[in-house]
């Protein structure tokens, strides 16, 4: 977009729905839409095929270019405003399958051994929940499309890109470790008020540099053995792994440099297992719901027929927190502390619960 749709174009983006700016901006967005017709044609075509590779030089190690992030995101952003145009014009089943094409979309990075491209897929699967989450509160009535969409959401389940992105990055590691000389990471730290420079630490001492290695790998293959299981099973040894590496002494240049983001990857993960599995369950809820007339009273009714299994909160190991009140329902994760806060229902991301609204309900629909 153009600075002079931008503005405009926000109000079809994000979980909160405002509905006199989708109206006001409605022309806004068709134009921007019309503007790219071609490459919409071209990316839900893509979409649909069974793979994708983006052709990555992993053979450069560390310096492998990344180029193709850009152009994802481009993409997204735009599939998610033509199915929020469908959606305002009411042509449901073309925005559900539009909203199945924006999941396919994030699956093109899937394996992909990188964080970076983990960070980039869950961005991608947000922007689809976001759109899911507004389509949910309409009346829906497309049998054969939301089966559809449940089944590419089920193709999530067991997904261990985060694993093979540890791994991935470990190897990133070393060869950085390998190809960077210690210069390249000058590092200076406060000791007594006076800054001092420790980079020279690993010019001029082998242990230092085979320490700070061997810290890594370990720290790193720790790491991948616990993203194996579930977050709220490994909650305590990962906060001591974190502390691990806070106290590193400060001549490990490379691991202070590579491995503070660990813990923060995992979060993110866990985030994206929630909103993956929240997702499941509310799409698996409209179509309950579309067959029989009403929500079912309890979770337990989706299954076999609707999901193989109940998912649990992936932060609390515990089964989705669901409500239904008449023609409204709303199944959510809790937060990392599993606090069930009713003031923290509206937040998508944070310390707070995942939500996910079926039907018109408060602040969901409106300002």
């Amino acid at each position: 977009p153009v600075d002079a749709e931008k503005s405009t174009l926000e109000a079809f983006q994000g979980t909160e729905v405002d509905i006199e700016k989708e109206h006001a901006g409605i022309e806004v967005l068709r134009a921007y839409i019309e503007k790219n017709r071609a490459a919409l044609v071209l990316l839900h075509e893509a979409a649909r095929l069974p793979r994708c590779r983006f052709d990555l030089a992993y053979a450069d190690g560390f310096f492998v270019v990344l180029s193709h992030y850009a152009g994802v995101r481009k993409a997204w952003v735009l599939m998610s405003l033509d199915a929020r145009l469908l959606l305002a014009e009411g042509k449901r089943a073309e925005a559900l399958r539009a909203i199945q094409d924006l999941y396919l979309l994030s699956d093109a990075l899937r394996e992909e051994p990188l964080l970076t491209s983990m960070f980039w897929r869950t961005a991608a699967h947000h922007e689809a929940g976001n759109t899911l989450r507004r389509a949910l509160q309409d009346p829906l009535t497309d049998t054969e499309t939301l089966a559809s969409l449940a089944e590419t959401l089920e193709k999530g389940r067991n997904d261990d890109h985060f694993a093979r992105a540890l791994r991935g990055e470990q190897c990133l590691g070393v060869d950085m470790m390998d190809r960077l000389p210690p210069e390249n990471l000058e590092r200076e730290i406060l000791v007594a008020g006076i800054l001092v420079r420790v980079a020279w630490v690993h010019r001029y001492f082998d242990w230092a540099r085979y320490s700070d290695r061997a810290f890594f790998l370990r720290t790193m293959s720790a790491g991948s053995a616990l993203a194996e299981r579930a977050w709220w099973q490994t909650r305590a040894e990962e906060s001591k792994l974190s502390e691990e590496v806070d106290a590193a002494p400060p001549w490990y240049l490379q691991s202070r440099a590579l491995l503070p983001s660990l813990a923060r990857s995992r979060y993110v993960w866990t985030l994206h297992l929630a909103k993956r599995d929240g997702a499941r369950l509310a799409v698996a809820l409209a179509r309950y719901r579309l067959s029989n007339g009403a929500y079912p009273g309890k979770l337990e009714q989706l299954v076999p027929a609707w999901l193989p299994e109940l998912p649990l909160d992936p932060f609390t190991g515990k089964p989705f927190i669901y409500e239904v009140k008449g023609e409204s329902a709303r199944v959510y994760s809790l937060d990392p502390l599993g606090l069930d806060s009713p003031a923290g229902r509206t937040s998508q991301d944070g310390e707070a619960p995942i939500l996910w609204p079926l039907g018109a309900q408060k602040p969901f629909h409106g300002k």
